[in-house]
């Protein structure tokens, strides 16, 4: 099936990475239905051993063991290699645990800052 790409150029900045997204909708056949997508571009990379080191420099790191535990992620957690910010796990966890923790966007973005993964 031949899809078409009729919009891509919605861009807002990303609330906690100043990166910027883009939107794009991709409709398929007439009549078939439309699908919205919407990517991060120049999505950052973070290395899960640096964000665990992280974690536990500030001393969360077991309140997030037990999140990730609680539901039911550990697994996942488990089998990731690193984690990148556009992915929906990550976004997901990521706002649970900053309200969990009651920190900032910019407590979230000084720890984040320092779990980039080296390319």
């Amino acid at each position: 099936m031949v899809k078409r790409i009729i919009a891509t150029a919605l861009f807002a900045l990303c609330a906690l990475s100043g990166t910027v997204v883009a939107k794009a909708e991709v409709i398929s056949e007439p009549g078939i239905g439309m699908n919205t997508q919407t990517a991060l571009v120049n999505a950052r990379t973070f290395s899960k051993m640096k964000c665990v080191v992280a974690l536990m420099s500030v001393g969360v790191w077991p309140q997030v063991k037990a999140w990730l535990e609680a539901n039911n992620l550990y697994d996942l957690y488990l089998a990731a290699q690193n984690f990148r910010e556009d992915d929906a796990y990550f976004l997901q966890g990521k706002a649970a645990l900053q309200a969990l923790l009651g920190w900032t966007d910019e407590q979230v973005e000084t720890l984040l800052a320092q779990c980039v993964a080296e390319e």
